[in-house]
């Protein structure tokens, strides 16, 4: 009784027309930091559409349920981009190719969701052992990507896992972007399909906390899980952007580190200090915004010097 079946029935067809428009025109367009912009606004404005929609059938107090719950979803992506970013740069992912990873993933993240919804309870408890290692491995990434050296050989323990994928997988199809590629008479895979794998593990592990705090907060199912699907197109999208942010911005790496590391700490104090995701998002927020500030600074500095020493006449000697 959480929906009519109408209702799930519009959701599965409103996922699957989302997926194809995604597959078929969003990846087959010439990807840049206007796309993504783009791209983030356009599935922002289709929840808008599935909210006022969901409103006129189930009530306003039900589309509010399902605004607060997209709007949490929106605050966890980006502890997930972050992530993302970890996960990409450690597999030397072509920049081609990182948007058929994420969208690879998306109907696994959608089912898995859905079992999650289905033993919330469970799931924590089988998933609250991990926060330990996964934070451990969270500050050093956070610290090598800072301390390490781009040109060398992948640093951390993501990075040696990425050494392992290519040790055992085939490389990157640069062209086509696929999974799996045939050799001789037999279909390997290659590494983008550890990189989706390494995506969805994480994806999985950092959604419990999301699941959780909506379980308490929104206590119709459908609603939870319809504003989570929504909002997964989006965050990706995200991602990309974030991405874009990171190469326009030299010193914003170094804000991405600072929150690895800190996203590290929270899971290894665990349940001992817990921030409001409105806390948690707004310090995020802070950070990239202080190091993008950090960044134009610094580019200007460089650019007025550039400008001094190419402008500035040469000293004439007479004698």
């Amino acid at each position: 009784g959480s929906a009519p079946p109408g209702e799930w029935l519009l959701l599965v067809a409103t996922v699957v027309g989302l997926i194809a428009f995604d597959a078929f025109v969003l990846q087959r367009l010439q990807h840049g930091p206007v796309l993504h912009v783009f791209m983030v606004g356009f599935w922002v404005v289709v929840a808008v559409i599935f909210c006022l929609g969901l409103s006129s059938r189930m009530g306003e107090a039900a589309a509010a349920d399902w605004l607060l719950g997209y709007i949490l979803e929106w605050v966890m992506f980006l502890d997930n981009s972050v992530i993302y970013h970890a996960i990409f740069s450690a597999f030397r992912v072509p920049a081609g190719q990182i948007h058929k990873a994420l969208f690879a993933g998306v109907g696994f993240s959608m089912v898995l969701r859905l079992v999650l919804y289905l033993a919330v309870d469970s799931a924590v408890e089988a998933f609250s052992w991990i926060g330990i290692p996964v934070g451990v491995l969270l500050i050093g990434t956070g610290i090598a990507a800072v301390t390490g050296d781009e040109s060398s050989a992948e640093p951390g323990l993501v990075g040696r896992w990425a050494k392992f994928a290519g040790e055992c997988f085939m490389p990157y199809d640069d062209s086509g972007a696929s999974l799996f590629v045939w050799q001789g008479w037999t279909l390997r895979a290659t590494i983008l399909v550890m990189v989706v794998c390494a995506v969805e593990v994480c994806d999985a592990f950092f959604a419990i906390d999301c699941i959780t705090l909506k379980a308490e907060q929104i206590h119709n199912p459908y609603i939870a899980y319809s504003s989570t699907v929504l909002a997964i197109f989006g965050g990706r999208g995200m991602y990309l952007t974030v991405m874009d942010l990171l190469n326009a911005f030299s010193l914003l790496k170094y804000g991405l580190s600072l929150i690895l590391v800190l996203l590290g700490v929270e899971l290894i104090l665990g349940r001992t200090v817990e921030l409001p995701p409105i806390v948690e998002c707004t310090a995020m927020i802070s950070i990239v915004a202080a190091f993008v500030l950090a960044s134009a600074v610094q580019d200007c500095l460089r650019g007025r010097k550039m400008e001094e020493d190419h402008g500035s006449p040469g000293k004439v000697i007479v004698g």
